[in-house]
């Protein structure tokens, strides 16, 4: 009888143990810790694998001096470039060409203060003349007045002053400053200051002819 009563309290005891490891609280059971998953990236972050990140744009950002990444460029051309990229110089472009001048003034060795007449200036001319002038029977003469346009040096309007300057021509050019107005020869400068990186351009409303 005895050994019953001891087989039956053995057997309920084994029975109530899983219960109450069932009925444990779920934080008192040990957590596995998890191995090879990426920790989800924070919201507006771009991680990587491992857990490194990058910018939100993924790259950096550069930025340039203006919408073509490169600044303007006074000063860098030729005088013979700003002629020839002048629409309103198209006939002493043509005048240079045909005498050779149009390199001389590309020329990078020397500096030079262009006169340059207008179309306008060269539509002044008396009938004729500008089509004679441009016959290669007077190549030199059209030269000859040509370099009475041009100067050596780079003389800005500021830098002008009332006398006389000895033109690439070798004829003297009569200057006069007066009320920061400059004339050339009695012709007003009607756009000063074009710079170039060999000289500078002067636009005038005439064609300077050299005193006989």
């Amino acid at each position: 009888m005895k050994t019953k009563k001891l087989y039956f309290a053995l057997l309920l005891s084994m029975t109530a143990y899983p219960v109450a490891l069932a009925q444990q609280p779920a934080a008192d059971i040990p957590k596995s810790s998890k191995v090879g998953v990426d920790t989800p990236a924070a919201p507006g972050s771009n991680a990587t694998p491992g857990g490194s990140s990058t910018t939100e744009s993924g790259r950096k950002i550069s930025q340039s001096g203006g919408p073509d990444g490169k600044k303007t460029s006074e000063g860098k051309g030729t005088v013979a470039d700003l002629v020839m990229d002048s629409p309103s110089h198209s006939t002493l472009v043509k005048a240079l060409k045909a005498t050779g001048l149009d390199a001389t003034l590309a020329s990078k060795d020397g500096s030079y203060t262009v006169f340059a007449p207008t179309d306008a200036a060269f539509d002044k001319l008396p009938a004729g003349t500008l089509g004679e002038l441009m016959m290669p029977a007077n190549k030199e003469k059209l030269k000859a007045i040509l370099l009475y346009h041009v100067v050596s040096g780079k003389i800005t309007a500021a830098e002008m002053k009332s006398g006389e300057v000895k033109t690439l021509n070798g004829a003297m050019l009569d200057v006069k400053v007066s009320n920061g107005m400059v004339k050339i020869d009695k012709t007003p400068v009607d756009k000063a200051d074009m710079i170039a990186g060999n000289g500078v351009v002067h636009s005038i409303g005439t064609v300077l002819m050299p005193k006989e």
